[in-house]
């Protein structure tokens, strides 16, 4: 049994006719390529797409004389377009390069420039202040709640006093948290991290 030939991806087909192109460099019609083409391997539904990627890529040119089309392509026509793709390509990457040195060195100025690390610690440590003394008060809380109305009704009114300035400071730091994000690109999880912000931090 004869083993099947793969199908030629596009950029194969193009490659062959391209080759006999440059190797021939002969005018061809449309008839003429089908036949060469044919003849490289490139089956004929398909010659006609091949030939316009080409022409769309400038690698191949063509003219309407009287009432028939014909096309050409040499190689050193090729080789300047190539040329100055690469030369486009590479002028492309060293924009991206510059853009991200640029990117980088603004993210660094900011958080230099613009960074609450003072700010950041005496909220945090207010914060787990308060939340110690609110779970304290929690604790008296449940601990005299059976036995003292008076108490219970003070103790209540402090545990509220106590959430209350918890969660001002957690809102702080959320207010905090979002200022940072505004002047950076930074997401939730490299803002916690860099500013030492507890991941589970919520009102309580």
């Amino acid at each position: 049994m004869a083993k099947r030939t793969k199908p030629l991806t596009l950029e194969q087909k193009r490659e062959k006719m391209l080759h006999v192109f440059h190797e021939t460099q002969q005018v061809y019609n449309l008839k003429e390529i089908e036949k060469f083409s044919t003849k490289a391997g490139i089956v004929l539904p398909t010659v006609k797409d091949v030939l316009m990627s080409l022409i769309a890529d400038g690698l191949v040119d063509s003219d309407k004389i009287g009432s028939a089309n014909f096309y050409w392509s040499l190689p050193s026509q090729t080789y300047l377009i190539l040329k100055l793709r690469l030369a486009e390509a590479e002028q492309k990457m060293k924009d991206c390069d510059q853009k991200k040195v640029e990117l980088e060195d603004e993210l660094e100025k900011s958080v230099i420039d613009k960074e609450p690390s003072d700010d950041r610690t005496e909220q945090l440590n207010k914060l787990k202040e308060l939340q110690e003394t609110l779970k304290k008060k929690e604790k008296d809380l449940e601990k005299y709640k059976k036995y003292d109305p008076e108490r219970l009704k003070q103790l209540e009114e402090q545990t509220e006093d106590l959430k209350a300035k918890v969660n001002l400071w957690t809102d702080n730091l959320f207010s905090l948290k979002s200022y940072i994000q505004k002047l950076t690109p930074m997401d939730d999880e490299e803002v916690e991290k860099a500013f030492s912000i507890p991941a589970d931090l919520d009102n309580v």
